[in-house]
């Protein structure tokens, strides 16, 4: 779609098939496409909701070890663990 350069790999349900290779007509009925997207996601409706597996944010940006990855994951956790503490 003009203006969106940045794609994400999605699971396939109603919502995908009754898309897929309807671009042009998609672009026409984006408002109600997005709406019935947006009303999906706050009701947890999967078979029209994106289903995003894997990285969904952006292309990888850098290589880091094995044990930076893990060492991260438990800063992160560690540090959201104290803050729900704090606030309890």
């Amino acid at each position: 779609m003009a203006g969106h350069q940045d794609t994400m790999n999605v699971l396939a349900n109603d919502f995908t098939a009754r898309w897929q290779d309807a671009e042009p007509d998609l672009r026409r009925d984006l408002e109600n496409a997005t709406a019935e997207d947006r009303q999906a996601v706050t009701k947890r409706d999967y078979t029209i909701a994106n289903v995003t597996p894997g990285q969904a944010v952006g292309p990888i940006g850098s290589v880091a070890s094995t044990a930076e990855i893990v060492n991260s994951i438990v800063a992160q956790a560690t540090s959201t663990l104290a803050q729900e503490r704090a606030m309890a």
